[in-house]
């Protein structure tokens, strides 16, 4: 469903459109068309507009009679003088024709930059706000670690490689400590002493080979113990 507000600006369209193509285009300002010096310019032109000067022009020394130039002023409301209507009255007719297709595109145009413009009224203040929020909270902090950086990088420079350094000693270090620690330990262990003999035997093989009542037996292992 098309919404009224689309077909009002229809409307409107159509009725500037009607306007636009009823009014007539403005006149030019008149213009003088040519001069003529001892003849006329046959042309068009009602003679009620043609206005006519006769000029004396006083005679020379070598001269004995005095000579008369006839000037001819044409005031119309054409564009371009008489000799020159035929080439170029195009152009007032082009524009005529697209009078009304100028006259759409202004009012187009004022429409959508009105809604533009209302859309960008509404629109500033969270811009506003988030180019605010950006540069307080992105901008100006790398700003900071920048010069904080600039200025404290030979420090930073300097702790890294003590760092690195010590690292790589200290590794060294306890590498060269171990190795040592274990031939020393190595060297200084006593010799394994000869295994003594095992005096435990096997009890049925021994009831085997010594058979004894178990009073017998009992009364020996005591002994023994």
């Amino acid at each position: 469903m098309v919404s009224t507000k689309w077909i009002h600006i229809l409307i409107l369209c159509v009725v500037g459109v009607c306007i636009a193509a009823e009014q007539p285009m403005l006149d030019y300002a008149p213009q003088v068309s040519s001069v003529a010096l001892g003849s006329s310019v046959q042309t068009a032109i009602p003679e009620e507009s043609k206005t006519e000067i006769e000029y004396v022009h006083p005679p020379s020394p070598a001269e004995s009679t005095a000579r008369t130039a006839t000037v001819t002023i044409y005031s119309t409301s054409l564009p371009y003088p008489p000799d020159r209507v035929g080439e170029k009255e195009i152009t007032p007719l082009i524009q005529q024709l697209l009078a009304p297709v100028v006259f759409v595109y202004n009012i187009i145009r004022s429409i959508v930059s009105r809604i533009f413009r209302v859309i960008a009224f509404f629109i500033s203040p969270f811009v506003k706000t988030a180019s605010l929020l950006l540069t307080m909270l992105v901008f100006r902090p790398l700003i900071l670690m920048q010069y904080l950086l600039t200025a404290l990088y030979p420090v930073f420079f300097f702790l890294t490689i003590a760092m690195v350094t010590g690292i790589c000693f200290g590794a060294v270090g306890g590498w060269f400590s171990e190795v040592i620690l274990g031939i020393l330990s190595k060297s200084a262990k006593p010799q394994a002493k000869s295994p003594e003999p095992n005096h435990k035997f096997n009890l049925d093989k021994f009831r085997m080979q010594y058979p004894m009542d178990s009073e017998a037996e009992d009364e020996w292992f005591e002994d023994e113990i």
